[in-house]
């Protein structure tokens, strides 16, 4: 048997096999786009970074604030609260550095949006809300959009315990319109959990969210036009962790 020509037929057969199977693997690539591509497309459009602004959101928790070493930082906006409504109380509050922070990010250029913790549980509550954050953004330039922020404090100790998925979703529309009947833009804070168990999106999706996600890229079903991607944040001027957030153009 000649050695050398079953050598020659091995390797052309073999060759056959490597083609085959470099086109079947160029068919399933090209399947896999066809039928995963526009959404990973839209997902990497939306969300791109490359697209995006960063900046911060900050309350009374980061203590005295630098401002001029943020601006350094090349931060290019920062929510501000405004104040909170107590979870056991009910009693709403100014943040204790709410108008230091503002018109410390002001004079040193960075644009600002505000946000409001609410622990409403009427309709009428969140309007009360609104009008509290409305009197005092009055007299600032407020570029960003103003935050309607409802979360759990104490589980079954806070106010808002036991409101039904309507309930959260009447307090939350009732606090935007007051909010966008004053000239500004409202905004729904939250992260996946709340938003998608504590209201009816569909009722709300007139407004931008702002998504909580603390990842290396953000994963949800939900449109969002802010990213929190972090509470660990370190940005110069600022003593211990702070918020850093995404802005999507």
């Amino acid at each position: 048997m000649d050695v050398s020509f079953g050598r020659q037929t091995k390797l052309k057969y073999d060759k056959k096999i490597i083609v085959i199977m470099i086109a079947i693997a160029i068919v399933l690539v090209a399947i896999t786009k066809c039928t995963y591509g526009i959404i990973e497309d839209a997902k990497i459009n939306l969300y791109n970074i490359n697209n995006a602004t960063i900046g911060i959101d900050v309350s009374e928790h980061q203590g005295e604030i630098n401002w001029w070493k943020v601006r350094r930082e090349n931060i290019k906006f920062a929510f501000v609260r405004v104040g909170y409504r107590a979870a056991k109380t009910g009693i709403m509050n100014e943040d204790k550095y709410y108008k230091e922070n503002i018109e410390g990010a002001l004079k040193e250029g960075i644009p600002v949006g505000v946000y409001f913790f609410s622990q409403a549980t009427t309709t009428e509550e969140a309007k009360e809300e609104a009008d509290f954050v409305i009197k005092r953004i009055a007299d600032y330039d407020i570029t960003y959009e103003v935050v309607f922020d409802m979360e759990s404090v104490y589980g079954k100790n806070d106010r808002i315990y036991g409101l039904s998925t309507e309930e959260k979703t009447k307090i939350a529309n009732a606090f935007c319109k007051n909010i966008k009947s004053a000239g500004y833009t409202p905004m729904i804070y939250g992260n996946e959990q709340w938003l998608l168990g504590s209201y009816n999106m569909k009722e709300l999706k007139k407004y931008n969210i702002w998504y909580a996600w603390y990842s290396k890229e953000p994963n949800s079903a939900i449109d969002f036009k802010i990213w929190q991607y972090t509470n660990k944040g370190n940005v110069n001027g600022i003593d211990g962790d702070v918020d850093c957030d995404y802005y999507f153009k």
